[in-house]
């Protein structure tokens, strides 16, 4: 049985099903008008095609989830209409084309691990997006901790006897 989704669920990046077709929650918003009942307003992206539908909830609908597969793949490069992954898994490489991931394809680098999800439809993977950094964040938070500053009133200096400043 396809596990649901309650509106209460609803988030970024959600994959679900509607109408046989998988599609990616890009945005979400929940509203409470004055007078009537709340609803939530989306976004969705078909996995497949790339289009992007809006729909409108009411509370307590439920959406049933998608079947998919998340893996994690690794940038490779791009050849102008495609670009190109390696699973880390398997090593076998795969083409996504460039309009599938136009909004993702800025955030991509050489050698950045993905999450990319493909559905039962689409043997590619037709939603990839950027899930870390190359960099060392490690590093990055370290330095930071140098540089934090204590207010004066948390300082502590080191306690001098009166006695040790000259008297004049």
């Amino acid at each position: 049985m396809a596990s649901k989704y309650n509106t209460s669920d609803f988030r970024n990046g959600l994959k679900v099903e509607i109408d046989g077709q998988p599609y990616n929650m890009v945005y979400f918003q929940f509203v409470k008008p004055g007078k009537g009942t709340a609803f939530t307003r989306t976004k969705l992206k078909n996995m497949i095609t790339g289009s992007v539908i809006e729909r409108t909830y009411r509370t307590g609908e439920k959406l049933d989830a998608a079947d998919v597969d998340d893996q994690n793949m690794q940038y490779l490069y791009e050849d102008g209409e495609f670009h190109h992954f390696m699973n880390n898994d398997t090593f076998e490489q795969v083409a996504v084309p460039s309009d599938s991931i136009q909004d993702e394809a800025k955030f991509l680098t050489e050698n950045l691990t993905s999450t990319c999800s493909s559905s039962r439809d689409a043997p590619s993977p037709s939603d990839c997006r950027p899930s870390s950094s190359p960099r060392s964040s490690t590093a990055s938070r370290a330095y930071a901790a140098t540089r934090r500053r204590v207010p004066p009133s948390r300082q502590r200096w080191p306690a001098v006897p009166p006695s040790t400043f000259p008297c004049s």
